[in-house]
């Protein structure tokens, strides 16, 4: 159920969300005459595939009292977001709307999100009716979070996020409040689970192939990473032989990159920007390691052995272009600055709500040139581009070149473009050796192998493009 408070802007989101999260879950959307003023019902009914009901009285037949089929059909009930005068009718017990009396006769759970104005805390009146629905067994309150209020600026309280409603409602249910992800390939498992309200535990640990175990990060490493950035440089605990981060989403930016939904380039340009930024941070800080960047130093490997993928990739390159990639490769292992040594999509995770986008760091951390940061992820969505384009991918829903610009954006204007292009390409080549090795050769290699070709003839300068 939505009603008139602001947080229900963002219901198609959460519909979105828990139609990935919850895929066997049938969602059925109601929604006060004040809710339609902030969210579209067309929107809502293309998200759950089902009409919308208003929370109005009609003059149309019915076979059944829409209260009481409402009230009936629901397993689980949940009002995001519930405004004041919604809050105290309900605990007041009034009925004089379909919702608010199905609310009165369902015997399944209520999970509520107060959506409490500035200044709320002080009404005595309001925090009777709040007290009133907390003693009641039917309804479960998710308290107001910790965060700025939309409408001041000032800390004064955000609505409680879906997961955090849905997490106080799954032990009524007997179930689990959120499905355990884990994924991976022969290089890198991930397995995340909830941990704590509107957090996440994320815990990578080393696949089957990798050729070595993950290590800790030392606390002197960590220490070196900026703390006052607008992307937390999140560093792991070292658990069950892993790299163990917390975070306040449950998704990264390459996964949210492929949801279709209007909020989404938003959500990840906004990440991008704030990773963006925090790196000039990084790249502007003094301290330095002795490790330099895993990736390029894993492709000057494979580039100097004999297997069978190098012998297929140096028929199609070259000795001349072999030779200029192992010259980028040597570049990438000069000194320079502090360098995050491995951005990408997978390690941002933007927030669901409330706190700082998640860029997991520490276990890459290198010295180099600060280009090979961001030649790394613009090198990534460049080959998403370039995948769609050769008609390799279905389609990415969203423009990864603004997503791009955003990310720059938020760098800033001083960095050398021509390194950046040829560090997007390194980043290209890497993944194409680590999908074949990792993941499994298919009949696309050839083709990648060609474009390769030209991203190396080019010097990556598409990546800019």
């Amino acid at each position: 159920m939505g009603t008139g408070a602001l947080g229900v802007s963002m219901l198609p989101f959460w519909l979105n969300w828990l139609r990935h999260n919850y895929p066997d879950v049938t969602v059925r959307v109601a929604l006060t005459r004040g809710a339609t003023r902030l969210v579209s019902p067309q929107a809502v009914a293309a998200m759950t595939r089902t009409p919308v009901f208003f929370d109005e009285w009609t003059e149309e037949p019915a076979p059944v009292a829409p209260h009481v089929e409402l009230a009936e059909w629901a397993d689980a009930i949940v009002v995001q977001a519930a405004t004041v005068h919604f809050l105290s009718r309900l605990a007041l017990g009034l009925t004089d709307t379909p919702l608010l009396l199905a609310l009165q006769l369902t015997a399944a759970p209520v999970g509520i999100a107060p959506s409490l104005p500035p200044g709320a805390e002080r009404s005595p009146t309001i925090a009777t009716h709040l007290s009133t629905l907390d003693a009641d067994p039917r309804f479960e309150l998710a308290r107001p979070t910790a965060a700025h209020s939309a409408a001041t600026g000032g800390p004064d309280g955000e609505t409680a996020d879906l997961p955090t409603v849905l997490s106080l409602l799954s032990t009524r249910l007997g179930v689990a409040p959120q499905a355990e992800l884990d994924f991976g390939t022969g290089f890198q498992r991930t397995r995340v689970h909830p941990d704590g309200d509107s957090a996440f535990r994320w815990l990578r640990t080393a696949g089957p192939q990798r050729p070595e175990p993950l290590t800790p990060v030392p606390a002197q490493v960590a220490a070196l990473l900026p703390t006052d950035t607008p992307a937390e440089f999140a560093t792991p605990e070292f658990i069950h032989s892993g790299h163990s981060y917390r975070a306040s989403g449950r998704s990264s930016a390459a996964d949210w990159l492929f949801r279709e939904h209007p909020n989404v380039p938003a959500l990840i340009g906004s990440a991008l920007h704030a990773v963006g930024r925090s790196l000039r941070v990084l790249h502007d800080s003094p301290g330095a390691v002795s490790a330099t960047a895993p990736g390029p130093a894993r492709l000057l490997r494979w580039l100097d052995g004999d297997s069978e993928l190098r012998t297929r990739a140096a028929a199609v390159w070259g000795t001349q272009r072999l030779d200029t990639v192992r010259y980028w490769c040597s570049w990438a292992a000069r000194p320079g600055t502090l360098i995050h040594g491995g951005v990408s999509l997978a390690s941002i995770v933007p927030p669901l709500t409330a706190g700082r986008v998640g860029l997991f760091s520490g276990p890459e951390l290198a010295t180099g040139p600060a280009e090979l940061d961001l030649g790394w992820l613009l090198g990534e969505l460049l080959e998403l581009r370039e995948q769609e384009r050769l008609g390799v991918l279905a389609g990415v829903p969203h423009d990864c070149r603004r997503l791009a610009e955003a990310f720059l954006r938020g760098y800033g204007p001083d960095f050398d473009a021509a390194a950046t292009c040829r560090a997007a390409v390194l980043r290209f080549l890497t993944h194409l050796h680590d999908h074949a090795v990792y993941v499994g050769v298919n009949d696309q290699l050839p083709r990648y192998l060609t474009l390769a070709a030209d991203l190396i003839d080019e010097e990556g300068k598409r990546a800019l493009g």
